[in-house]
């Protein structure tokens, strides 16, 4: 059996905190699945894209255009609208 992490993140000066627990992450879990809110510093998200983190094939990043259940659905309720 496998057991994957997903968790949003807004990474505000943790990014080496997290280096360090990747690599405990990473043995414990087959996948990781970070989401990022929309105002998340965008060099940092580049470095997960782009970067030094985009070559692990067991962590996958989203970076998303509302950040809560409440902005999804007005934006949903609002695009629907004509």
């Amino acid at each position: 059996m496998s057991i994957a992490l997903a968790a949003t993140w807004n990474p505000r000066g943790e990014l080496e905190r997290f280096e360090q627990l990747l690599p405990i992450l990473e043995a414990t879990y087959a996948q990781i699945v970070l989401s990022f809110p929309p105002v998340a510093d965008e060099r940092v998200v580049k470095l997960f894209r782009e970067g030094r983190f985009s070559g692990r094939a067991n962590l996958a990043t989203i970076q998303n255009q509302v950040w809560s259940w409440a902005g999804i659905w007005l934006s949903r309720l609002l695009c629907n609208r004509r």
